[in-house]
């Protein structure tokens, strides 16, 4: 009788996974872990451990959206004042001074006591400046050329939210966070804002207007002329088409047609001082 062989099947041989059935799998295990994790962090035995998990979480989200708030802020907590043609606003506690962008135009804005102030002009797209009320100390919001007569015309300007503080030797602007000092001439905005460091002799009309260093003057040709003397009273008149020129024994400034003169030399300023290198 013949012998029976046992025989068993033979074991079918291992087909290797595609990358995408890898990546199904690795998923799947990936989805279980954070089930499985889930449970154990959700389920009602923790709820200590799932309320903390929730108030970090909450807590996160409100640091991650302050943060995004306070991008293109300015904080002054000291008594400040600006002018709104001609007429002095005072201000006191906590000033916030706000940036807003739509394509190249700049807006700032500033938020005092729940009430919210226009700081550029939609028009001529000038910008304010504000002072602070017990320092020599003053505030620019935008973007300014900075011209020093003495160093010829380079091309650098300031940054958004520069301080100009008075000392002993002239003044010292903060710009971007670092300190350049000015011992000289004059910032531009590039529309009809000027900002003097020197004292200056504003003429038009006949007229000469002295204005000390730290004062700024806003010129809209063929409208009107305002002019800001540092502590002093302020002018705002209609001019027309004249010329208006801020004179020093060193050099004068065309505020009508943007021009600085010194000598023999004429220069037109920058009106776009964005494409400048910020001066460091």
């Amino acid at each position: 009788m013949a012998e029976a062989i046992e025989t068993s099947p033979l074991a079918a041989p291992e087909v290797p996974l595609s990358d995408k059935q890898q990546r199904k799998a690795a998923r799947r295990g990936r989805g279980s872990v954070f089930k499985r994790l889930g449970k154990r962090i959700f389920k009602p035995a923790h709820p200590i451990f799932t309320l903390t998990l929730f108030a970090l979480f909450v807590a996160l989200i409100a640091v991650v959206v302050y943060l995004v708030m306070q991008i293109g802020v300015y904080t002054i907590n000291a008594p400040i004042y600006y002018y709104n043609t001609g007429i002095q606003q005072p201000l006191s506690g906590e000033s916030k001074v706000f940036r807003s962008e739509d394509g190249n135009l700049v807006d700032f804005t500033l938020q005092n006591g729940g009430e919210t102030r226009t700081l550029t002009d939609p028009r001529t797209r000038s910008t304010v400046p504000l002072y602070w009320e017990e320092e020599e100390r003053m505030f620019l919001p935008a973007m300014m050329s900075i011209m020093r007569p003495s160093l010829g015309v380079q091309p650098v300007r300031t940054g958004f939210y520069t301080e100009l503080r008075a000392d002993e030797d002239g003044f010292v602007a903060k710009i971007d966070n670092h300190d350049l000092r000015l011992d000289e001439g004059f910032l531009f905005d590039g529309q009809s804002t000027y900002v003097f460091l020197d004292d200056v002799k504003v003429e038009f009309l006949g007229q000469t207007i002295e204005m000390p260093a730290m004062s700024y003057a806003v010129v809209v040709a063929g409208l009107r002329v305002e002019l800001y003397p540092y502590r002093g009273e302020p002018v705002v008149e209609q001019t027309g088409m004249v010329q208006i020129v801020a004179r020093t024994d060193d050099y004068q400034v065309d505020m009508t047609n943007d021009i600085f003169q010194a000598d023999a030399e004429q220069v037109l300023l920058f009106t776009t001082p964005s494409i400048l290198e910020v001066a460091q």
